[in-house]
């Protein structure tokens, strides 16, 4: 049940232009972060085998959700007030509990590591009968369904050519079309419509909906 994508030609198809190609990760970290105190709208996403800093003078969107014109920064802390608010802790049980923010140093120690491919550990995971689905919201351009579908087209595992033989199909629940997939097997490519980067956020029943089916649980209507 994988969020992920790579695939740099869809940055430049788009008009998004690189400035920092092949920049240590920490620098782009930084570079980023000074851009968003200074009020610029930045798409920093790990690309392919590089790491780039998208930066939009023309087109100032974020990156997680390009319908949302707060920046990440922002919705991360929209995010913090609501876990933090007291009903929620309530409803969830936690009341004693205390949330914060995860630590953008601590994520900047781990980009290196998010360069390295997992395509091979999901090949060995498919041909092993393990289920495995890579989902996209159609609104996040920090892990966009293109790349994905490129991602998904190129592992290496027994159903392969009975992946790359399917389409899209949409994907119905209540009598509403909420996204579309490909599946083969033990293996599917989801797109959510109306969703961004955190589409639990922004369709909580649909991503259930997802999440059930993908685990062979009972759906509620």
């Amino acid at each position: 049940f994988i969020q992920r994508s790579f695939d740099p030609l869809y940055y430049y198809e788009t008009g998004y232009y690189s400035i920092m190609d092949y920049l240590p990760a920490r620098a782009v970290a930084l570079a980023c972060r000074v851009a968003e105190e200074l009020g610029l709208r930045v798409i920093s996403v790990p690309v392919c085998i590089n790491m780039y800093g998208h930066f939009m003078p023309k087109r100032l969107i974020n990156s997680a959700d390009i319908r949302d014109n707060d920046t990440y920064a922002g919705l991360m802390e929209r995010i913090e007030n609501f876990v933090k608010d007291p009903n929620v802790k309530k409803a969830f049980g936690v009341s004693d509990r205390n949330f914060s923010r995860c630590s953008d140093d601590i994520e900047a120690d781990f980009y290196g590591d998010f360069m390295i491919s997992q395509d091979q550990t999901i090949g060995f995971a498919l041909d092993n009968n393990i289920k495995v689905m890579l989902f996209y919201g159609t609104c996040d351009a920090a892990l966009q369904w293109i790349g994905g579908e490129q991602v998904a087209n190129n592992i290496k595992w027994k159903g392969r050519e009975g992946f790359l033989n399917t389409k899209f199909v949409n994907w119905d629940k209540n009598g509403k079309t909420f996204g579309e997939r490909r599946k083969y097997s033990n293996f599917q490519l989801v797109k959510l419509y109306e969703a961004g980067h955190l589409p639990a956020m922004n369709q909580p029943y649909y991503s259930l909906v997802m999440l059930e089916e993908f685990i062979s649980l009972q759906i509620r209507n």
